[in-house]
C-alpha cells in the first residue's frame, strides 16, 4: 500500500488524465507531487489517511473531480486549508463524504 506521495512519484508520467489511489494509506504528499500532471481530469484519493487536501489540486488547469471521501481531514482555526484564491481548477465534483469534518473550508468561488 502507498503511504507517501513525493514529487518523483509521478515525475514521469505528464500525460495522465485519470488517476486513482483510492484505499491506499496515503497519509503524506509532498507540495509539487501533482504539479507535472497538467492534465489531470479526475482525481480519487478516497479511504487513505490524509488530514488535508494538497492544494496544488485547486489549481489544475483541467480538474473536474474530486474526491477525497473516507479520509481523516480536520479544518480548523488552527488548521486552516491553505488554497490560493482564485481556484483555478474547473471542479464540478468534491466528493467529502465521511471525513468528519465540523465546517468546510473556504473554496472561494467554483
Amino acid at each position: 500500500r502507498i503511504r507517501d506521495l513525493t514529487r518523483q512519484s509521478f515525475a514521469r508520467y505528464s500525460d495522465i488524465q485519470y488517476l486513482y489511489l483510492f484505499e491506499n494509506m496515503v497519509q503524506f504528499v509532498e507540495p509539487g507531487t501533482f504539479s507535472v500532471m497538467t492534465n489531470l481530469e479526475a482525481i480519487d484519493l478516497s479511504s487513505n489517511a490524509l488530514t488535508t487536501i494538497p492544494p496544488e489540486l485547486f489549481q489544475m488547469p483541467l480538474l473536474r473531480n474530486l474526491y477525497v471521501a473516507h479520509n481523516n481531514l480536520a479544518f480548523s482555526d488552527a488548521n486552516p486549508l491553505q488554497l490560493e484564491l482564485p481556484i483555478r481548477a474547473p471542479l464540478q465534483i468534491i466528493s467529502l463524504a465521511d471525513c468528519r469534518l465540523n465546517r468546510l473550508p473556504d473554496f472561494g468561488i467554483l
